[in-house]
């Protein structure tokens, strides 16, 4: 699919379905899985929102997309299931929750201790 052509948050949401499906996170990730329920419930939510505030919604999508952009990085991982093992799907529900905050200035290549650049694609960015 191609970016310019989603004209719907489902078919946007639809690509981090088929990596969360491939993964088996449904039936080996319950708590996840409802994690990222959850997120997508929110994505579909604020997209339909007739909220003025522009910015505002857009730093709350790129929130809710920076941790679904997380949990399939994560579950493309060889040992994601010795690292849930070992610290829990709570654990990495929590992770998720705090790399949102700068997801998206590392992507860039910037350090999480520095300020985030001026710039759309860092509106849900937080030190």
């Amino acid at each position: 699919m191609q970016l310019d052509q989603i004209d719907s948050p489902k078919q946007y949401l639809s690509y981090f379905d088929t990596m969360v499906y491939q993964a088996n996170c449904q039936t080996v990730y319950p708590k996840i899985y409802s994690f990222y329920q959850d997120l997508c419930h929110q994505f579909e939510v604020l997209y339909m929102s007739n909220n003025e505030q522009l910015f505002y919604t857009f730093s709350q999508l790129l929130a809710i997309d920076a941790q679904l952009q997380i949990i399939c990085e994560f579950l493309s991982f060889d040992e994601v299931d010795e690292c849930i093992a070992n610290h829990g799907e709570e654990d990495f529900i929590q992770m998720i929750q705090m790399d949102k905050n700068s997801y998206y200035r590392e992507l860039a290549g910037y350090k999480k201790n520095h300020q985030p650049p001026w710039g759309i694609m860092f509106l849900s960015e937080k030190l």
